[in-house]
């Protein structure tokens, strides 16, 4: 089987979305420490979307948590439950 046919591995498909989603290759955290926070936060951020119940892509829930109060609380919903 050639290199280009094989699925992606877990890791590379994280870093994808990590990339697409956050725009993470260009953060301008420098600072080791706040760098691996940020980094967290992300990857709980991703977790809490992929876990919500809607067939939305995890750009229109980003999107959506950041213009509507009561969609935040349905993902704050979901760490909780």
């Amino acid at each position: 089987m050639p290199w280009a046919c094989k699925p992606p591995s877990p890791e590379n498909r994280c870093h994808w979305v990590l990339d697409m989603a956050f725009g993470e290759d260009h953060s301008q955290v420098r600072d080791k420490t706040a760098a691996h926070n940020f980094s967290i936060q992300r990857e709980l951020a991703i977790k809490v979307l992929r876990d919500h119940p809607s067939k939305l892509s995890l750009r229109r829930k980003r999107r959506r948590a950041s213009l509507d109060p009561n969609f935040r609380l349905e993902l704050i919903g979901v760490i909780h439950a």
